[in-house]
């Protein structure tokens, strides 16, 4: 139920045995604020005797000449270390580094990990959490901006947001209404809330 498009697979056999996978998802892709084709690659895998650079290179090689011709103006992917290796056989280099960011909210994990003692450990807790609560209070002035939860499906204001903004971004995911509402929303696997941040409305 992608809304850009039906995503494609390939397999490599051996000896009508399925030896491997790879496979394209489209998506809407700005490109310095003009909208485009494009898809992410992924669920790139091979079976471990066959691991070595050629067989991958011949799947990875069918994965991408198919995605070519007109199906998507930009691939990307967020290949590990061993599919890097295949990728700079077939001639292609990192554009750029992919950081995930992450916000801690509560800290006694991080203390009960690196401090033996339990009763220490404990009391280091209620503080850091208390500090972590004490970051997050809203600040004097918030420029008349609302945060809050959204709730029910995202409607035409997303999609004017995404073609508003997208251009600051250089390359991004085109993140209409359709494609929060299917990525997220309806996501099977996962819970996800949205957030919105409104200044008069």
């Amino acid at each position: 139920q992608n809304p850009d498009g039906r995503a494609k697979a390939w397999v490599a056999e051996d000896g009508g045995e399925v030896v491997g996978a790879a496979a394209a998802f489209p998506r809407r892709i700005s490109i310095h604020g003009r909208e485009s084709s494009g898809c992410v690659l992924g669920d790139f895998c091979m079976a471990p005797r066959l691991r070595s650079v050629g067989p991958a290179i011949k799947l990875q090689r069918a994965c991408l000449e198919a995605v070519k011709p007109r199906w998507a103006a930009i691939a990307y992917d967020f290949p590990s270390t061993s599919l890097m290796a295949v990728y700079k056989r077939l001639g292609f280099q990192a554009y750029a580094s992919f950081v995930r960011l992450a916000k801690p909210l509560r800290a006694d994990r991080f203390f009960h990990q690196h401090i033996r003692n339990s009763a220490v450990a404990s009391a280091m807790s209620v503080l850091g959490n208390l500090v972590l609560r004490l970051r997050d209070l809203p600040a004097a002035s918030s420029n008349g901006v609302a945060v809050a939860l959204h709730l029910g499906p995202c409607g035409d204001e997303f999609t004017a947001l995404a073609r508003r903004e997208s251009a600051a971004y250089g390359i991004c995911v085109f993140r209409s209404a359709e494609y929060l509402n299917w990525r997220f929303l309806s996501n099977p696997f996962s819970r996800f809330e949205i957030w919105t941040a409104r200044r008069k409305g």
